[in-house]
């Protein structure tokens, strides 16, 4: 078996364990404190459906996944926001394996946010044209179906999505360009979170977020 052979089981298997591991944290709801409610009054108020949220998992896997795909700005997991009567929320996969779900749910803003490793999540906002009803709508779809976590980290299995394979699959469903960046390790294309930082396609800035105690 040639190296390169080697190599994409243990990346497969790394991205696994890290999604699972710092992505699934983020599905357990906790209590919110007056300052976790006041930072996501404020930022919120930038939010539109169909945004991208980013965040750093805190897991030893993160950090490999981070040098895996070092133009991803340290950023490994992804979300669509939506709302839900006058909350946000995000819809996104992650694993069930150590969760209650499996697959694509939807979690509250703060939830999500509170487990990002150093308070580290981006908003993305879409630099062209977007229908942002149909986004919308499309994650709802997804989030009906529950369709299971793509453990394989395989495009061509459009029966069970990972984050940003989820995120793809809504903004194309959508009618939005493929501005997605794409790496290739064995015989699998990978979605690269580079995606949300190359090129003109994508504006990003900083969620503040205070330490939390």
């Amino acid at each position: 078996m040639t190296f390169r052979n080697k190599l994409f089981p243990a990346l497969l298997g790394a991205l696994a364990i890290f999604t699972i591991a710092s992505s699934s944290l983020g599905g357990r709801a906790s209590a919110l404190s007056e300052v976790e409610a006041s930072f996501c009054l404020v930022d919120s108020l930038a939010f539109e459906e169909g945004d991208i949220l980013l965040r750093r998992g805190n897991s030893i896997v993160s950090s490999m996944i981070v040098r895996a795909f070092p133009e991803g700005r340290g950023m490994s997991h992804c979300g669509v926001l939506v709302r839900n009567g006058g909350n946000w929320e995000l819809i996104h996969s992650i694993s069930g394996q150590i969760s209650d779900e499996d697959g694509i749910r939807s979690e509250p803003l703060q939830s999500f946010v509170k487990n990002a490793k150093d308070n580290e999540v981006l908003h993305v906002k879409p630099a062209f044209g977007v229908n942002r009803q149909r986004i919308t709508h499309e994650s709802r779809v997804l989030l009906a179906s529950k369709l299971p976590f793509d453990h394989g980290f395989d495009l061509d299995t459009p029966d069970k999505l990972y984050c940003t394979e989820l995120v793809r699959r809504v903004y194309l469903a959508a009618g939005a360009p493929d501005v997605f960046i794409y790496k290739r390790i064995g015989d699998r294309q990978l979605i690269d979170m580079a995606s949300f930082f190359g090129g003109d396609y994508w504006r990003v800035s900083e969620l503040q977020i205070p330490d939390l105690p």
